[in-house]
């Protein structure tokens, strides 16, 4: 979701679930692992801010912060701090339909485990404007 209250002041919130079925190869030889799923949720949100503008397109750079859960189904689970960075391309279609482009993103969990886990992804698609 993406909120944006003047030109510079707009506002990003994200969630995002991930779900890997097990079940379907990585522990085939394994069935008591066969009922458990692997999964990640995130929940983010931060500012969003418009890089450069050309015809209907609209870059932006984002930081976002908030919490994210994993559960590996080894008995290993979780809730970590989550930070990320990343940016995207908006293109108009009209008045009220946009494509994202593409979105990219990197995050940062600082205690994960004993180390640090740093993911990063891509993803593409259509937005609808309510208001």
């Amino acid at each position: 979701m993406d909120v944006k209250f003047r030109h510079w002041v707009q506002i990003e919130a994200e969630a995002r679930w991930l779900r890997f079925n097990r079940a379907q190869g990585v522990y085939e030889f394994t069935p008591d692992y066969a009922s458990q799923d692997t999964h990640e949720d995130n929940y983010l949100i931060g500012p969003r801010v418009p890089v450069y503008q050309f015809w209907r397109a609209s870059v932006y750079a984002k930081a976002l912060g908030g919490f994210s859960r994993m559960d590996l189904g080894d008995g290993y689970h979780g809730t970590f701090t989550t930070a990320a960075f990343g940016g995207g391309m908006d293109i108009r279609l009209t008045q009220k339909i946009s494509i994202r482009a593409f979105d990219a993103e990197y995050q940062y969990w600082p205690a994960w485990g004993n180390s640090a886990l740093s993911p990063y992804g891509a993803s593409a698609g259509i937005s609808y404007r309510i208001f």
